[in-house]
């Protein structure tokens, strides 16, 4: 039992490490065409989430306003229905024996995190993440779904890792 101990330390601190390098999905600086991209990984794949920033500045919410135009509950659903559409067709995307996929959060936000330019004060999107709950080793997969303001839902592509 003792030969096993340093074996399963070491597989703990990759897990860590691996897990502090693929944590959290991280955004790209926004491309001259205006967009953004948002990435997070499912193994040795990513996927990426392309946000049109023309498309969210054009359907605005005051956060003076009490409710934002698209519910929660109207994003969750919406973005329920586009995950069970993206997992009939992306093997990557089902569950597995060691775990399942779930929504880990749902966010409200905002395109200038900062607020550093007063363009986008008003420009808000909800961001859906899922997350394989379950699985073994590392970072658990994520996969993350923006709706808009307007109701428009935005899939990310699956593509090799960069």
């Amino acid at each position: 039992m003792r030969r096993c101990l340093p074996i399963i330390g070491i597989g703990i601190v990759a897990g860590i490490l691996l897990g502090q390098v693929f944590a959290k999905p991280r955004m790209v600086s926004v491309s001259s065409d205006e967009r953004a991209e948002r990435y997070t990984y499912l193994g040795d794949k990513q996927a990426v989430l392309r946000l049109d920033l023309n498309a969210i500045r054009r359907h605005q919410w005051s956060a003076e306003l009490p409710n934002p135009p698209v519910a929660a509950r109207k994003a969750i659903e919406k973005a329920t229905a586009a995950f069970k559409q993206m997992r009939q067709k992306d093997e990557l995307l089902k569950d597995r024996g060691d775990g399942s996929w779930e929504i880990e959060s749902v966010n409200l936000t905002p395109l200038d995190p900062g607020n550093d330019n007063r363009e986008n004060k008003d420009c808000w999107y909800w961001l859906v993440r899922y997350e394989l709950f379950g699985s073994i080793g590392g970072q658990p997969p994520q996969l993350e779904i923006a709706i808009l303001m307007d109701g428009t839902v935005v899939r990310p592509a699956v593509r090799e890792q960069e």
